[in-house]
């Protein structure tokens, strides 16, 4: 059963749009955007470009024609990363129980995530891409389009928990100027070590905690000290991402709407 998307408004952008079609305006010069200056006419540009008027008021001698430039339109580049190593619910009680509890669990976050910003990312027509880090063989490159929206909406809806996975030998590699959603509960070191890899080589990194909201109820005092030693160390995890230049999104957080539109504002990128 697919997840229910959730209504995404502000979508974070890569620090370098680097698409030559798309929705969003960088700050090359080209067609379909916003004025971007006034210059002098090169061999390349087209003659309905030349502003007429500016050309009467600035140029300096005879034959001397100026152009009204804008800026180009581009597309980004998106990798949803999914971490579907575990899958534990709300109740802390639960984590080591056979079967799951009542409630959504944080692969039914981690899924939700996705399959919201999947969907809107490509209604903006940007390109998007998936992967798995427990299965490697299930990654999609980021692409545009309908038909393959579909196959990255499928292999989230088909994406089960793993258990303990064998740990990637090495970070899978993205799109260039990329951006790259990291969908993990942050209980161990696997998701923080790509997720700084992908951050060390340029990309820019939002980490998606799907831990759910937490209850200890019925949980014993020993156990509960067990707790906090396993917040403390994955506490430590976030703050390490956080001085990396990775960016938060707690998905379950009522202050999500506001974060996204935070992460969204525009940023210097070309």
């Amino acid at each position: 059963m697919r997840p229910a998307s959730q209504r995404i408004r502000s979508l974070p952008l890569p620090a370098r749009l680097l698409g030559l079609t798309g929705g969003h305006v960088s700050t090359r010069p080209g067609d379909g955007g916003e004025f971007r200056d006034i210059d002098r006419f090169r061999p390349g540009d087209r003659l309905r470009r030349i502003d007429w008027k500016a050309t009467a008021r600035l140029a300096q001698r005879p034959g001397e024609l100026y152009v009204r430039r804008t800026t180009a339109t581009s597309d980004a580049a998106v990798q949803l990363v999914l971490d579907a190593r575990d899958d534990v619910p709300g109740a802390v009680a639960g984590w080591a129980a056979p079967y799951p509890r009542p409630g959504a669990t944080s692969l039914d976050l981690a899924r939700e995530a996705a399959v919201s910003l999947a969907g809107a990312y490509a209604a903006a027509s940007d390109r998007v891409g998936f992967d798995d880090l427990s299965d490697a063989s299930r990654a999609l490159p980021p692409r545009a389009g309908s038909r393959h929206l579909h196959r990255v909406l499928r292999a989230v809806e088909l994406t089960t928990a793993h258990g303990s996975a064998t740990e990637r030998a090495r970070a899978p590699r993205l799109a260039q100027g990329a951006v790259v959603f990291v969908m993990s509960t942050f209980l161990d070191d696997q998701a923080m070590r790509l997720a700084l890899t992908w951050r060390a080589a340029g990309h820019r990194v939002v980490v998606v905690d799907v831990l759910p909201p937490r209850t200890v109820d019925e949980l014993p005092a020993r156990e509960r000290l067990a707790l906090r030693v396993v917040d403390l160390e994955r506490g430590l995890r976030l703050d390490r991402l956080r001085a990396a230049g990775a960016e938060l999104l707690q998905w379950a957080s009522p202050e999500r709407d506001a974060v996204l539109r935070r992460l969204a504002t525009p940023r210097r990128r070309g």
